[in-house]
């Protein structure tokens, strides 16, 4: 399971007759690309290339913004609203902190219109690649080289799992495939997701067929 971080906190359940508590740890967001009109021409939700990788800079801007608030006293939890951006990767484009709910549309839109940006059809691997790349090299992130971006084509399920022990984040593109009426095999479209973790404390690893 993804463990969380405090700067991410912002969630809140409530259980009849007690008020508002905070979720300490959410780990992997999970944003939704119908947030905002991210769609192409045909009304066809063509954003799921950007939301994914907004969920793993997200986490990682969250990971490093925790580490500079150990310098704080003991206890001290630094959450939205309050202002604490000290680390780039995601940064305030609403004057607010860089974690406010506000910020998440402005700062997904301008991930996803970096350079190739979204066609019609969405983005692909390479695509998705330098558009990353070409966000973190922004002046106002100023990252570019401090994160290592690697396609890797039709992994295993091994790979997958042993990537996302070392990298922490993954981000698959699921292919959807389906015969013809001469028995071949065409793809007719795909769907971007952001794996959340891997249960690496069991010795058996669960194969999931899809």
């Amino acid at each position: 399971m993804k463990d969380g971080f405090y700067d991410y906190a912002q969630h809140q359940f409530v259980q009849p007759g007690t008020p508002p508590q905070e979720w300490p740890f959410d780990g992997m967001p999970d944003f939704d690309q119908k947030q905002d009109g991210w769609h192409n021409t045909n009304l066809q939700w063509n954003w799921c290339g950007p939301v994914a990788a907004a969920n793993c800079l997200w986490w990682f801007d969250s990971k490093f913004e925790t580490i500079k608030c150990k310098s704080l006293p003991p206890g001290t939890l630094i959450r939205p609203p309050t202002v604490s951006d000290h680390y780039t990767l995601v940064h305030a484009l609403t004057g607010l902190d860089d974690h406010d709910v506000s910020n998440l549309v402005p700062w997904i839109t301008l991930l996803g219109t970096q350079p190739p940006g979204v066609g019609q059809q969405g983005i692909t691997a390479q695509q998705m690649k330098t558009m990353i790349e070409n966000y973190l090299a922004l002046p106002a992130v100023n990252l570019w080289g401090h994160y290592n971006i690697r396609i890797i084509g039709s992994p295993t399920f091994e790979q997958i799992y042993r990537e996302i022990e070392v990298s922490q984040d993954v981000i698959l593109l699921l292919g959807f495939w389906q015969h013809d009426q001469g028995g071949a095999w065409h793809r007719f479209g795909g769907h971007w997701l952001t794996v959340a973790g891997v249960d690496s404390q069991n010795a058996q690893q669960t194969h999931v067929a899809l």
